[in-house]
């Protein structure tokens, strides 16, 4: 974090609207992503950033105003690094903040009988849970995400890092008071102001 050398990525435990992956991402320090028609022949056959496009676009092809783009499942796959950070967001709640330790791997549930494992997130990486708890809405304002959203945005990224360090956004204004009399107004000073 003090180097500036990561990436922070928002992601959804799930579909927008549901959670099914909360859980299971938590206690088996995981996060992971869909598009279960995509099998193991990314890791196995060390696809590259475009091929896989290509494979995603063949499994996914767009359908009248639904693009499709392979944008967030290559991020998920390909983009993403050790020492990046993941923001686990629900219903804008952060429900905790991951540090990503571990390369994209195919991990196929054998409980989810399907031919192409369609519902299971069987794009996985392992991440080290900071168990920082639930974070509500108020302490925070949300913008529209995708499935694995990079946060580009310095300052947003700024204040997503001073919420996992626990950190409080002061506040405050100085007013200055004739700075040739009697008080001196020292800029970038905290001063505390009781009643007078």
């Amino acid at each position: 974090i003090v180097e500036d050398d990561y990436n922070l990525w928002r992601m959804p435990p799930g579909s927008p609207n549901e959670a099914p992956f909360e859980r299971e991402f938590l206690e088996s320090n995981t996060i992971g992503v869909g598009w279960g028609k995509i099998g193991d022949e990314i890791v196995k056959k060390r696809m590259t950033k475009d091929q896989t496009k290509k494979l995603f676009r063949k499994k996914y092809p767009p359908k009248g105003n639904d693009k499709n783009s392979p944008q967030a499942f290559t991020n998920f796959t390909h983009v993403i690094e050790p020492k990046d950070i993941i923001v686990l967001i629900k219903k804008k709640t952060i429900v905790d903040f991951a540090i990503v330790v571990g390369p994209n791997r195919y991990q196929k549930d054998s409980s989810i009988d399907l031919p192409d494992n369609a519902k299971s997130y069987s794009h996985r990486r392992d991440v080290a849970w900071l168990n920082r708890g639930n974070i509500p809405e108020e302490t925070f304002e949300f913008s529209r995400m995708s499935t694995c959203d990079r946060v580009k945005d310095a300052q947003l990224k700024e204040q997503y890092i001073a919420i996992l360090l626990g950190e409080k956004e002061f506040k405050y204004f100085l007013l200055r008071h004739n700075v040739d009399g009697s008080w001196q107004d020292d800029l970038g000073k905290i001063y505390h102001f009781g009643q007078t």
